[in-house]
């Protein structure tokens, strides 16, 4: 009876060992997209927030919110007047990116974004995007709040 007991501490300690790093990994985004060559700043270590609104699903619909503080709003700030990034205005219909998520961020005057697409690896703009790929992902980067925001999205 006590190896079966240990045996079954040991099964449970490992699964709860593996829950826990899947859900931590799931949460940083640099880990998420270390293999991709995105050259923006993407923020280290565990988002503030994050959800994955389709989580029993081959579409894909997650979010990673950060609130930059300090060095890592230090990095961002440079990067913005890179071309990349663009100041977000009112005629960007960012629907296609909120539409699994209950609760997007408000969109200031002082928002920038950039959207990367996986399949060709190279960032484009909103007039190409409905032309290009599947995935798509969204960079969104608030100067005022310093509030940053990823989203990964599938059709």
């Amino acid at each position: 009876m006590k190896k079966t007991a240990k045996m079954l501490l040991i099964f449970v300690l490992t699964v709860t060992v593996l829950c826990i790093s899947t859900l931590l990994n799931c949460r940083n985004l640099s880990k998420q997209f270390k293999d991709e060559e995105i050259s923006i700043y993407i923020p280290s270590g565990i988002a503030d927030d994050y959800t994955d609104a389709m989580k029993m699903s081959f579409d894909d619909g997650r979010m990673w919110h950060y609130r930059l503080k300090g060095k890592q709003a230090a990095s961002i700030a440079g990067e913005l007047e890179n071309g990349i990034w663009q100041q977000v205005n009112r005629n960007d219909d960012f629907s296609f990116f909120f539409r699994a998520f209950e609760h997007p961020p408000e969109l200031t005057d002082t928002t920038y974004y950039c959207i990367y697409d996986v399949a060709l690896n190279d960032f484009c703009s909103f007039s190409q995007e409905s032309a290009l790929g599947i995935h798509h992902l969204l960079f969104l980067y608030d100067s005022g709040s310093n509030d940053y925001f990823c989203f990964s999205v599938s059709a």
